[in-house]
């Protein structure tokens, strides 16, 4: 939707800054700047003087006021009659006129009704203000109903449906230091192709009803920090009742971003379930920190695949541990890196020497096959661990230390067992 504008208010907004005098034409206040029709609005709305495409504000300066002075009578006469009776012209602003007007502009005015102003700026600086002006205040706009909040410093829009809990919600978080933008009627103003501003309409401004409390003034409840008057819209948190068919269908990773479109732009959208015991102002908090990560360049949902897919795809279960325990990248420095050696010996079923059939295993198991009786572990010769750090942590450094296990020995069927014995490994220095 597109606000009306006339000339009358383009004059009571831009009189003082502009030093906008209203020589001629004042029955022709009402013009609309913008027609209600118009397919793209804001497009050629003011410029210099130009007959081929009128401006829907004509600019007159120095080469344009020169232009018409060297005219003849004649064809000045019928250039300012088409300039001042064209039906797309809304007001003419005369730049760089300290002195009297010209009768002929007055007259033409007076008898087309329309508005006449001048101006002792240039008229680039006339241009550029009336453009800002005109873009802001013919921008689209449309009234949602919500909450609007300033949490952690980013626009956050809460809606719902009535009486789920969305102005209680907004008080605890004005408890939590954050600050109140509009409540029930939030107006969002698309200032550019993907920006949205909200608002607070003028007469709602500084209030929040609650059911049960009736209207508060939380700026003079909470202090003049407390409330903002318009923010960048940044996410959008809906509250939802929870329901059992609900909960089913949820996307527990939430690998989709949800979205919303107001007046053509993509909001990224949060969806909290409201029940008995939890805490929404805490998880309103999270998902908007959430969204600062991930305007940050970090993925959180996207950390946790990769760091399980490298699990999945590794054969043995406990390997790749670098995979595993490695930090994502763009983390700080302190996590910890491990790999461990493990050195198996087995002991073949005909008795020879245990040093004949050492077998290398690695941080792994023995195999079904050895559990079963094919062959039994004897001391584990030795444990290494290397552990390496990232920057700001100790330097790597390795230990060994010596483990003790039982051995039997298998003897010929029908003569028993050897005692157990006890084995110890040597100790190799420690590097």
């Amino acid at each position: 939707m597109t606000p009306a504008l006339t000339t009358n208010d383009l004059f009571e907004a831009l009189s003082g800054a502009l030093k906008l005098n209203w020589i001629a034409g004042q029955a022709g206040g009402n013009r609309p700047l913008e027609l209600a029709t118009a397919k793209f609005p804001g497009m050629a709305l003011v410029g210099h003087l130009n007959f081929v495409h009128p401006n829907r504000i004509q600019v007159i300066g120095r080469v344009e006021n020169k232009y018409l002075n060297k005219l003849k009578v004649r064809e000045r006469t019928n250039t300012i009659h088409n300039m001042f009776s064209c039906n797309k012209t809304s007001a003419v602003v005369l730049a760089n006129t300290n002195k009297k007007v010209a009768p002929d502009l007055i007259k033409e005015a007076d008898k087309n009704k329309l508005p006449l102003f001048s101006s002792p700026l240039s008229s680039p600086v006339i241009i550029d203000y009336l453009q800002y002006y005109l873009t802001r205040a013919l921008a689209p706009r449309i009234t949602v109903h919500g909450v609007y909040m300033e949490v952690i410093g980013m626009g956050v829009l809460i809606t719902g449906e009535a009486g789920i809990g969305k102005s209680e919600l907004a008080l605890e978080l004005l408890s939590r230091n954050h600050r109140l933008i509009a409540d029930d009627a939030v107006e969002f103003i698309r200032v550019g192709p993907d920006v949205l501003v909200g608002q607070c309409p003028g007469s709602l401004s500084d209030y929040l009803e609650v059911r049960g409390l009736g209207i508060l003034d939380i700026r003079l409840m909470f202090g003049e920090t407390a409330v903002r008057h318009k923010k960048k819209l940044h996410l959008i948190v809906r509250l939802e009742k929870m329901h059992k068919e609900r909960l089913h269908k949820l996307d527990r990773l939430h690998a989709h971003q949800l979205t919303r479109t107001i007046l053509n732009v993509d909001v990224p959208e949060v969806v909290l379930f409201v029940a008995p015991g939890r805490n929404l102002a805490v998880l309103v908090e999270a998902a908007t920190r959430s969204y600062i990560l991930q305007v940050w360049g970090i993925d959180t949902i996207e950390d946790f695949i990769k760091r399980h897919q490298a699990l999945i795809e590794t054969n043995l279960p406990g390997a790749n541990l670098d995979a595993a325990q490695a930090a994502p990248e763009g983390r700080g420095p302190g996590v910890r890196r491990t790999s461990a050696t493990v050195r198996w010996t087995v002991a073949p079923p005909n008795g020879l020497a245990t040093g004949e059939a050492e077998q290398e295993r690695g941080p792994v198991n023995l195999s079904p096959a050895e559990r079963a009786g094919h062959g039994r572990p004897v001391p584990v010769l030795q444990v290494e661990q290397e552990s390496e750090t990232q920057k700001g942590e100790p330097r790597p450094f390795k230990r060994s230390r010596t483990m003790y296990r039982d051995v039997r020995v298998p003897r010929e069927a029908g003569r028993g067992e050897r005692p157990a014995k006890r084995r110890k490994a040597r100790r190799k220095p420690t590097q």
